[in-house]
């Protein structure tokens, strides 16, 4: 029911660190950039060094590192265009239209359609692959667009 640093390092000692091969052989923690494992003063890394009086590895994981940096940066773009990457990939949940965007491909000479990559917040990195998709099929997307115009003013 906690999520404290202190309550961290119980459940380590309590339930890792009983068996003494993993307690000579721990070297460190992979991790979140949580406070709690973090903290200075009381982060569990913090809290295990002068427990254990020997130092641990800090290992900050690199792509929930990008992840935080890129969720921080997309306050900076431009309404219109976050409003654009979620009208566009909620347009494109319907299978029929999916299908229909595979059919302008198609017809384009494209051997291998594909379609939207859906931008999921809590999903590391993929607004970058979203975009990229988008940018792919740019092309597709104005044929859509243009074969669909009433349905698709809002964009």
């Amino acid at each position: 029911e906690s999520s404290t640093s202190q309550t961290y390092l119980e459940i380590l000692n309590n339930k890792l660190f009983v068996l003494p091969e993993i307690k000579e052989n721990f070297i460190g923690i992979a991790h979140d950039f949580a406070s709690s494992l973090t903290g200075i003063e009381n982060g569990l890394i913090t809290l295990l060094r002068k427990d254990h009086k020997k130092e641990f590895l800090d290992l900050k994981d690199p792509c929930h590192g990008l992840s935080l940096t890129i969720r921080n940066s997309l306050g900076h773009l431009p309404d219109i265009l976050t409003n654009f990457i979620t009208k566009i990939h909620s347009h494109f949940v319907s299978p029929q239209r999916k299908q229909q965007l595979i059919r302008i491909q198609e017809e384009g000479g494209i051997e291998s359609p594909l379609v939207l990559k859906k931008y999921v917040q809590t999903r590391w990195l993929s607004l970058g692959l979203s975009l990229e998709r988008l940018l792919v099929l740019w092309d597709p997307l104005k044929s859509y667009m243009s074969e669909n115009m009433s349905e698709t003013k809002g964009f």
